[in-house]
């Protein structure tokens, strides 16, 4: 398993002993009667349900996403734009010349003959 994964892992875990310790902390706070102290613990308790829900929606999110890598019959110009952040079109690539039909040259040395 990668590390981001056994990482998530961790966290939901810690996610999961505050949430214990929110639960635990309003059962205390519930026992003294206390008011402030029960809404001060509910608070806790919520932002602990939230941020577990949070972590687990990352470990979605991790499980869904697309894999790393392709075999090249697999991998199409977007796929390869999106990995590598290299543009597959050329003409982004090369500079203009107006000596060559389209305007475009890969090297200024090498002209195709016509009809290339």
């Amino acid at each position: 398993m990668s590390s981001s994964f056994e990482n998530l892992e961790e966290d939901i875990a810690s996610a999961k002993d505050d949430l214990k310790t929110a639960k635990s902390r309003l059962d205390a706070a519930y026992e003294t009667g206390d008011i402030e102290l029960i809404k001060l613990a509910m608070e806790y308790l919520t932002a602990s349900k939230k941020d577990l829900a949070a972590r687990y929606e990352r470990l979605n999110l991790f499980l869904k996403q697309k894999p790393v890598s392709k075999s090249f019959k697999e991998a199409d110009e977007d796929w390869i734009v999106s990995v590598t952040g290299i543009n597959a079109d050329y003409r982004q690539w090369v500079k203009y010349s107006v000596d060559f039909p389209t305007g475009y040259v890969l090297d200024d040395a090498v002209l195709p003959r016509d009809g290339f």
